[in-house]
């Protein structure tokens, strides 16, 4: 049986609903993946919209408190796709977390921040196999 990772998913504007596309489609593109990835709960900046997000598309768990999905143990990997100012706190609390994490880009409002983030993220690779990435998810659209 192939591995399923459990993603929390924060945000849930224009990148957080490209981000659930993307990854809801992979096995559609990689039918022999050795993985499976499936969204199991997202976070929004009130509970009325985190509750619609998560009824509309499917998603378990709903909050208004990204901790709840930073420190849920169930939760392997913290998709960032809130707003910029917001991707380093929640980068650097996921990692610290122990999750793997996908930030859309930016990575950070500054170099400081980026290089700090990229420091904790080579620490926790090399220490638990963690990864962490940045993406830029929508470069194709027109």
């Amino acid at each position: 049986m192939s591995k399923e990772y459990k993603i929390g998913l924060l945000g849930f504007g224009s990148m957080g609903k490209t981000h659930l596309f993307s990854v809801t489609s992979l096995p559609f593109y990689y039918s022999d993946c050795d993985f499976r990835a499936k969204y199991a709960a997202v976070c929004t900046s009130n509970m009325q919209s985190a509750k619609k997000a998560a009824d509309d598309y499917c998603i378990p768990f709903a909050t208004d408190n990204e901790e709840e999905i930073i420190n849920d143990p169930q939760i392997d990997v913290v998709d960032i796709c809130t707003p910029n100012i917001y991707h380093y706190e929640s980068a650097k609390k996921a990692i610290l977390s122990g999750k793997h994490v996908l930030c859309e880009k930016p990575l950070a409002i500054n170099s400081e921040q980026a290089f700090e983030l990229d420091r904790l993220a080579t620490d926790a690779y090399k220490k638990n196999g963690q990864v962490c990435g940045m993406v830029f998810n929508n470069r194709h659209l027109s």
